[in-house]
């Protein structure tokens, strides 16, 4: 993939659709589909004990998925230095219930300067450039 940022499309399908079933984004691949109680009053579902980065209704892009178990999502995912999966999930956002999970991919240089920084320096005329490579 590609520096910054990429598009992917994904296409799922299961034999048992349901309108309620949905697409997770997880980064790192390796993620826990485990329900787990919010720690905090203001948590929202999914209530999964590892969160996904982003997540979609399954029909969003497929409105004839609950019939034919079928469908397509494109999505944008930027670097986030580590690999990715997706998961398609049933029983909507308060139950969610792994149907099945992606291979992993990964950006091709996942470690690669993302942005620069423009700092002031500590007079007017003086500029400072930096950028974050790696984190430890």
């Amino acid at each position: 993939m590609g520096q910054n940022s990429e598009w992917v499309t994904l296409e799922y399908g299961t034999s048992t659709p349901s309108v309620d079933d949905w697409i997770g984004v997880f980064s790192p691949a390796n993620f826990s589909a485990s329900t787990c109680l919010p720690e905090n009053p203001r948590a929202y579902p999914p209530l999964l004990c590892t969160a996904p980065i982003k997540f979609q209704f399954a029909n969003y892009s497929s409105p004839r998925y609950k019939e034919t178990g079928l469908g397509t999502l494109k999505l944008q995912i930027i670097n986030q230095r580590s690999d990715f999966s997706f998961a398609l999930f049933s029983g909507g956002i308060f139950t969610p219930k792994l149907v099945a999970v992606s291979s992993t991919i990964v950006f091709a240089n996942p470690k690669a300067p993302l942005y620069p920084r423009l700092a002031q320096g500590k007079l007017w005329d003086i500029v400072s450039l930096t950028s974050f490579c790696c984190l430890l």
